[in-house]
């Protein structure tokens, strides 16, 4: 092989270690939810009306999301064992100014949303059901 081809080898064997290593982090972190850090948002403050007093799971989806119907199906089997916790669904083209101030960079994206209306937790991409449940019960606990 000449210089040139030994090049375009190591070049190619660079590109796939580092897509493969960006497919590792993403895959492990993609749904994952995490607790809100500062700077907290109530969602009345970006001009999004939930229910007041209540916990609620705000979905943000855009109209070519792949995968957003079935985000909400996880979060419709999440809410039926928490049927006092209300759901609203945010069309991302619908509320760009909400968008930016929330830091939604992908759809689907869930912001759980206390009494309050500050939010508390958020996942992006395919939420992973077994820690929406637990996120959910932990606000939804009858000792709050």
């Amino acid at each position: 092989m000449d210089g040139v081809g030994t090049l375009g080898v190591i070049a190619l064997a660079t590109v796939l270690l580092v897509v493969g290593a960006v497919a590792v982090t993403r895959r492990r972190f993609d749904g994952r939810v995490r607790t809100a850090t500062a700077p907290r948002f109530t969602l009345a403050g970006v001009g999004i009306v939930a229910p007041a007093d209540t916990v609620t799971v705000v979905q943000f989806s855009g109209q070519f999301c792949a995968i957003c119907p079935q985000a909400r199906t996880v979060v419709d089997r999440v809410l039926r064992d928490h049927p006092n916790l209300a759901q609203i669904e945010v069309d991302v083209a619908e509320h760009p100014e909400a968008v930016r101030a929330l830091d939604i960079r992908r759809t689907p994206t869930l912001l759980i949303v206390d009494e309050q209306g500050e939010v508390v937790h958020r996942a992006s991409g395919m939420p992973r059901e077994a820690e929406l449940r637990q996120a959910v019960s932990g606000l939804a606990a009858p000792n709050r």
